[in-house]
């Protein structure tokens, strides 16, 4: 049937004309609504790392909270806050702490009060005999009441790295699988400096140390605490409650002896 036959309900139709008119102003419309009334994002859109994302603190703020860091050994075996935030402070490092292609090869061990406690009375039984015997008795006494320090401590976070992980990486960015081993010791150095500077942030004292250079200490913490034998450890991070006031900044470098600036 032809328009001009239609009955008067059918309507006929707009033309396209019409049409993109209506569209324009639709999006006039739209976009005047987005930028009169901006919607503020979601704390969950705030803290998820996107390009829109709030920072949480300024930057001189962040330097001033590692700048705070220091090797303290004079500790005890207290704890300023309660371990649910110690647990706390270590999880949120583990999550976002960087890591290579987010391959998250680094993997954690918390020891707080008897089970660090227990954890450096085996790292003497395991390393006395031999330093005995290489060294003597002077370095042994040395090397003791060091360890007497982290025996009297509150808690320590031994730090690993997997191999069978590394290795997953390797497979999957194999134009770049020759930089993973090094890649992952950039990762757990910076879990540890920044696991290091939020534990002395909330009152602690602490320290890093490597007994992990003794084999037979690395061979016990992986069957001690249930790691994979492609685990390797890397550091430990000791800590407690201060006795003493915090130490002074260390003598550094002239900046010029250390940065060069090129504009």
């Amino acid at each position: 049937m032809s328009p001009l036959n239609s009955s008067p309900e059918t309507k006929p139709p707009k033309s396209t004309f019409d049409i993109r008119i209506a569209s324009f102003f639709v999006l006039l419309i739209s976009l005047a609504a987005y930028f009169l009334f901006p919607q503020s994002p979601s704390p969950s859109t705030k803290m998820s790392g996107s390009s829109g994302a709030t920072p949480p603190v300024s930057a001189d703020a962040f330097i001033q909270g590692f700048k705070f860091r220091r090797s303290v050994y004079t500790i005890n075996n207290t704890s300023p806050v309660p371990d649910s935030r110690i647990e706390e402070i270590l999880q949120q490092v583990v999550v976002d702490a960087p890591s290579a292609y987010n391959s998250q090869t680094g993997r954690f061990v918390l020891l707080l009060g008897e089970k660090s406690k227990t954890f450096w009375e085996k790292v003497t039984e395991t390393i006395k005999p031999g330093i005995l015997e290489a060294k003597g008795e002077d370095v042994w006494k040395f090397f003791d009441k060091r360890l007497g320090i982290f025996r009297g401590a509150y808690g320590s976070i031994l730090f690993f790295e997997d191999d069978a992980a590394i290795k997953e990486a390797q497979e999957k960015h194999k134009d770049s699988a020759h930089l993973f081993p090094e890649w992952s010791d950039h990762s757990t150095g910076m879990a540890q400096v920044i696991l290091w500077s939020a534990l002395e942030l909330e009152g602690f004292g602490a320290s890093l140390q490597h007994f992990n250079g003794f084999k037979p200490v690395q061979d016990m913490a992986i069957k001690e605490y249930g790691m994979p034998g492609t685990a390797a450890l890397k550091a430990q991070l000791v800590f407690g409650a201060k006795t003493a006031p915090h130490p002074d900044r260390k003598p550094k470098l002239p900046i010029n002896e250390t940065v060069k600036i090129f504009k």
